[in-house]
């Protein structure tokens, strides 16, 4: 998996690229969202537009990501194509109702107010 850190709108952002299961991946999200705290700022946006595969320890990174975020009072919102996998279990499992879901890196940056 391939995680490019960006900014849109003055909103960092996290672009996940590949597969995000137990293992290098979930541990390289890891490491990689708590820097992006650590600068401060309203939130994190997660582009997932290119995710193509979480398994349960993915699931668990992203709602880690979420939990610490809201301690620390940042919001994180999801970006998610219209369809496809990453779409679709998140669906499955709900997770649409936890995180606001965008169509675009744009939109979801530029919701924060």
């Amino acid at each position: 998996m391939r995680i490019v850190a960006a900014e849109s709108h003055g909103i960092p952002v996290l672009a996940l690229d590949g597969a995000l299961t137990l293992g290098r991946p979930v541990d390289a999200f890891g490491e990689a969202w708590p820097r992006v705290f650590e600068g401060g700022g309203k939130g994190l946006v997660l582009d997932c537009t290119r995710l193509a595969y979480l398994d349960s320890a993915g699931i668990g990174a992203i709602v880690a990501c979420a939990k610490a975020g809201a301690e620390a009072g940042r919001v994180v919102k999801v970006v998610l194509p219209p369809d496809g996998p990453a779409r679709r279990i998140f669906e499955l499992t709900q997770l649409e109702r936890a995180f606001e879901i965008f169509g675009a890196v744009d939109d979801a940056a530029a919701s924060f107010p």
